[in-house]
Order: C-alpha cells, then structure tokens, then sequence
C-alpha cells in the first residue's frame, strides 16, 4: 500500500544528517527473458544519468548535497523508487530536498542527450569486457555464489560473453529518448514519504517537509547543461624518459628499471586475474613531512583530488574518461605518498597522466576547501555518541603521551587549515621527491615502460633517496595508569582498550614473531570471554609500530562489551598476557594460529593486490 506524500522527523543527535525518499507501487510480474532484462537495463541507465548529473553538480563544490542518488528496486512484494540526501549541513535541508526533486523533473521535463547515452554506454561496455577479459580466472567460489543467487532470484545465470552480446544487441539501436520513455514511465507519479534524521531538526517540522517539496514541484525547471566530450588537458609532461639501468630479480621474476631523472619502476607479470593491473606510486616522504605543530592537516592534504588539476574540476574528469574514470585518490602513509588502484591495461597510460598531472598541475580550487569542512562539520557532531568514537578521537593520543597528530585534533584545528599550508609541504615534495612505482598484473612490459616514460619519467630530476624527517618518529608509550572516557550513548554500550609496550628495536623477523603472539592473544581471550565468562561482546588484538626509525611500539587489545563486564573482562585479559609473558605458549597453540596464517600468505600470493607492496619497494627496500 502507497503511503502518498507525506514526512516524519527523527531528531537525534547521534545521527548523521540525511533525507530519504521512498514511494511504492504493486508488484510488476516478471519472468526472467531477454526483453525484461533489457528493460531494466534501461531503467538502470536513465536513473545512472541522473546520478552522474547530481554528481557533477556536487563535486563542482557549492552544493547543499554531499550525496543524492536515486535508484529503483522490485521483488515479489513491489517495486520502490527512492532517494537518497545526505545536506551538507541540517540547515541545509530544504535546498538539498529540492536539489534532488529538480533533478528528477529536469529528467522528466527534457529527457537525456545522445552525448550522455554514448558516454554510459562505453562505460557499460568497458565493464562487460573486463569481466570477459577476466572471465577464464574466477574463482570457482565466485562462480558458485553466482548460481546460488540467480537461483534464489529465479534468474537464469548468463555469461559475461553473453551478457556482453546482448547489451551490445541492445545498444545498437537504443536512443536517448528510449531511455526518456522508461524513466517517465516510472518516475512521473513519483509521491513520496520523505524520513528526516539528524541532530537540529528541532523548530521544524514535517509539514515544512512537505511544503519544500510541494514547492520543488512546482518550481521552473531549466535545461541540463549540454554534456560534450572534453580532451584531458594535461598530457605533456616533456620528453619521454630515458632508461639509465635495467635489471631482474630472478627469485621474483621482478623487472627493476631506473629511469634518466631517477624515477624507479618495478614490474610483476601474473596471471592471476585476466587484464587486472595493481599498481602503486610513492613519492617522497609521507606522513613525516608534516609539522607536528598542525595536527590533522594531513587529512586536508590527502583530499587533494578534490581541488581538481589547473586545467580542470574534479568533476570534469567523467566527460574526459567515460569508459573508466581513473582513481585521483592520494594517501599519505608514514613513509611516502602514494597512489593507488587496480586497473585494466588499456588504462594505465590515462591512469599516469592522471597522478602525473596532480603531482604537476594540481588545482587548489576553493571547492575542495568547502567541501572538506562540510565534511568535519558533519563528521565530528557523532564522535561523543559510540564508545568508538570516543576511543578514535583520544586513545591513539593517549597511546603516544599526548602526541596531537594521533586520535583527533579538536573540531576547530580541522576547520582553520588553509590550501596554502597543503601547498607548502606538498610542492617541494612534488618537485624533487623520490619516485619508485609498483606494478603488478595481465600486462604488457613495454606498453607499461612507455606510459611511465611519458609521465613521471619526463618529470625534472627527482631524489634518489625518500628522505624521512626522523624526529617526527619521535614518540614515547606513557607510564602505566587508568583512564576512564565517557560517551553519551546508551549506558549499556563500552569498551575496553588495554596497550603494553613491545621490544623497542623493529625488524620484520620481529613483527612475525609479534604477529604470532597477538593472533594467540585474541584466540586465548575470545575462549575465555565466550565460553568461560559467557559474555556478549566483540574483540580486536592489534600492533602498533614505526618500523626502524623509532624506538616505539605496542601490542593492544581492545573489547567492545557492556561497560558492567569490564573488571571480569579485564582480569581475564591481564591474566592472559601474563601467561604470555612468562612464556606459556604451546606447540599446539603456535600451530593453530601458525597453519591458517601460512594459508592466507598462500592465498596472498595468488592476487595481485599480495603483491603491490612488495614489489612497488623492491629496489629501495629489498630485504621486505
């Protein structure tokens, strides 16, 4: 039964900002055949086309959205259309809510264009010829679970061959107006009930919810801009690179080549996973290079994407890369920045030129500045709420003697950084910093080589070594002592972290020996807590390490359970570490966490992402 056009408000301040729309309608009968499934193939690329829209619009930075999709789903009960707001903040709600609508009645209104229908099919196609590609190495698992489903969902299991044949059947003479006619089809007596959720609903009220859209609806709409095709703008990076040496570690069958300007590369061919490619780029020095003094600002720096190139928005990078939209992700890790993504290898050379261009020509636009503090200003309103976001906002700084750059810096930290402060840690970085690249997957050597050669290898003389500031590692494990953090959940939820310095001296021998320990740690507790003590709860063992550059390190455990069961939890937990630490470790005991880690490194080395890490460090750390 439609429950038609109306609103309820949950107000609470554990909850994060969010407007959901949902409508239902009866049952359509289905019958699995090749014209229903083509239909629902038109569905799905009218309502794609309209998210892709949503999307641009909020990456181009101003929106009162950080998220709006819509989607459409069916079973034996019904069928559902519905929306999904995340407002940029509460006060943003109305703006967001009616974002959303005009979005749907523009589609409504004028329908999509032949630009956006080409671009989403050679996204559709691109992802039906990987699974081709890939097809000859799935998994038997992979393959199982796929014929329980279609036999759950009273489907026929079809190939990825013949998925692709009957899509491009399909397309061959689909328009942009077939798609028009099966969004109007469902989405024109679109009425929802619209859910609110959040903090600072109070002083408003579902009426006004409903007023907004009432409004929405009746507003002026506009044509969408015209989509068109725009050629990526940063591509020349110089002359290709030279290569100044070329060797093999035959152990690994690792190509390593270093280039004229030291750019160092190190190539992987596997067949485990057809036309897949991992790949990594470091550069410089990571996490290291910023001040202790500006706690968090690599939060701010690792968003770098989002402030798109000089010659483009973020959001531009779908019209330039249709048929796959290369990853402008950046992490910064303790030792280096890097770049990260699995690939096909058609698409390595787009994917280079992509980093190679925000390494070069990054943006800094002021929409990425706004769009991260509506990303704090939402994310932080939550933290006193769950026991863990209390432990993730102080324990990593307990841990460290008060060291700010671990845990989370206060609201107000995050919110006073300025673009420039990125700026200036990361230009020197990117000018002259190191740069060693893994790649690892169904390649072609030589086409990977010449990708590289166009990009990092055409960039000016880079440094030899990661440099590393080594007193940033400088951090002390606190004396003994008991701290009690209270959240403002409910009173039956807790937890439970406790931490012991380890050997201070680091080496990868130890970190196994470490490893070993800790997996014998959580099974030893998980037996006691659930079968001895009899107790609800969840547990995790973890090690904490800086490698070799500081004298630091710990081993912790931490439980989630009810705050009235843990002094019995805690007695049972100091208990085993004892028995630990006066060596009372079985043979048995070390077999049973030892044989199922082997047999993960095993099934590690049968993918490429098992790799990644080893060989992207080959050449600068070849005793990992």
């Amino acid at each position: 039964e439609r429950l038609g056009l109306g609103a309820s408000i949950f107000n609470h301040e554990e909850l994060r900002t969010s407007l959901s729309l949902y409508d239902s309608f009866a049952p359509e009968p289905f019958r699995d055949s090749v014209a229903q499934r083509l239909r629902r193939q038109r569905e799905g690329m009218a309502i794609s086309i309209v998210n892709r829209r949503a999307s641009k619009r909020i990456n181009e930075g101003g929106a009162s959205q950080t998220l709006a999709r819509i989607s459409r789903s069916s079973n034996s009960i019904g069928k559902f259309l519905s929306a999904s707001i995340r407002p940029s903040a509460t006060e943003n709600w109305s703006e967001a809510l009616s974002d959303t609508v005009l979005e749907i009645r523009t589609a409504l209104a004028f329908g999509f264009q032949e630009q956006e229908l080409e671009d989403l099919v050679s996204a559709y196609r691109y992802r039906l010829e990987q699974r081709v590609n890939s097809a000859e190495t799935h998994s038997s698992r992979g393959i199982s679970d796929s014929i329980v489903r279609a036999f759950e969902s009273g489907t026929v299991r079809t190939t990825a061959a013949e998925s692709l044949r009957l899509f491009e059947q399909h397309v061959a003479t689909l328009t942009a107006a077939d798609l028009h006619a099966v969004f109007k089809e469902n989405w024109t007596d679109f009425q929802p009930f619209i859910w609110a959720e959040g903090p600072d609903w109070a002083g408003i009220t579902s009426d006004d919810l409903v007023a907004t859209y009432n409004a929405a609806m009746t507003a002026e709409v506009e044509p969408p801009e015209t989509r068109s095709r725009i050629p990526f703008a940063h591509t020349d990076f110089g002359p290709a690179g030279d290569i100044r040496e070329r060797s093999r570690v035959e152990d690994f069958k690792i190509d390593q080549i270093v280039f004229d300007n030291n750019v160092r590369l190190n190539l992987l061919q596997t067949d485990f996973e057809a036309d897949s490619v991992e790949i990594r780029v470091t550069i410089g020095e990571g996490w290291s290079a910023f001040p202790k003094s500006k706690p968090g600002l690599t939060r701010l720096a690792s968003s770098l994407a989002i402030g798109g190139f000089e010659g483009h928005k973020i959001s531009e990078l779908s019209e330039i890369f249709p048929d796959r939209l290369p990853s402008a992700r950046m992490s910064i890790g303790s030792e280096r920045i890097s770049f990260n993504t699995t690939t096909s290898a058609s698409q390595v050379l787009p994917q280079m030129q992509v980093w190679a261009a925000l390494v070069t020509h990054a943006g800094y636009r002021p929409e990425w500045l706004d769009r991260y503090r509506d990303s704090v200003e939402q994310g932080f309103h939550t933290i006193d709420s769950t026991p863990s976001g209390v432990a993730g906002r102080d324990i990593g700084r307990l841990l460290t003697s008060g060291d700010p750059r671990f845990g989370l810096a206060p609201k107000e930290t995050y919110l006073g950084y300025e673009l420039d402060e990125v700026r200036q840690i990361l230009d020197p970085i990117f000018a002259t910093g190191a740069i060693e690249i893994g790649v690892v997957g169904d390649f072609e050597p030589q086409e990977v080589i010449e990708a590289v050669q166009k990009t990092f290898a055409a960039l000016p003389t880079r440094n030899t070594e990661h440099d590393l500031t080594l007193e940033a590692f400088d951090m002390t494990f606190p004396d003994p002592a008991r701290v009690a953090l209270t959240h403002v959940g409910a009173a039956d939820q807790g937890l439970l972290n406790m931490a012991w310095p380890t050997t201070q001296t680091w080496t990868h021998s130890q970190w196994q020996a470490y490893d070993l320990i800790r997996r014998i740690f959580r099974s030893r507790l998980r037996e006691r807590i659930r079968e001895e003590l009899g107790l609800s709860y969840t547990l995790r063992t973890s090690l904490s390490f800086r490698e070799l550059y500081s004298p630091f390190g710990y081993m912790s455990v931490r439980v989630t359970a009810n705050p009235e069961d843990h002094l019995e939890i805690e007695d049972a937990v100091k208990e085993i570490a004892a028995e630990l630490r006066s060596g009372g470790i079985t043979a048995d005991e070390l077999e049973r966490v030892r044989v199922p880690l082997l047999e993960d490194i095993d099934a590690g080395q049968q993918r490429n992402s098992g790799w990644i890490n080893l060989v992207t460090y080959s050449q600068t750390k070849p005793d990992r």
